[in-house]
């Protein structure tokens, strides 16, 4: 995986999945994760070129990268604030 791809890569699968750029979230397994973390997380578990990702890397760091995203997530939501469409935050409930 080419770091400019990494927001199409879906480690579980090990497909890659074209979206749009208005798209901001990724489905991944059963969870929805925001595609910019998700990006940020298959790089970390890439080797030191960002050439390929580390799919057993991925399997085994995901639990923790979820439960972290979702803190996160909701920690953003609590603020009393519109954060810009490029987040996808706002799109959430």
């Amino acid at each position: 995986m080419h770091f400019s791809l990494a927001s199409q890569y879906n480690h579980v699968t090990d497909r890659y999945e074209k979206k749009k750029l208005y798209q901001r979230w990724s489905q991944i397994g059963s969870h929805p994760v925001q595609r910019d973390l998700y990006s940020a997380f298959l790089l970390m578990n890439s080797d030191p070129n960002l050439q390929q990702t580390n799919q057993d890397l991925c399997k085994k760091t995901f639990p923790t990268f979820l439960e972290l995203h979702n803190q996160h997530i909701e920690d953003l939501k609590q603020v009393k604030k519109t954060f810009p469409p490029s987040m996808g935050i706002n799109q959430i409930k």
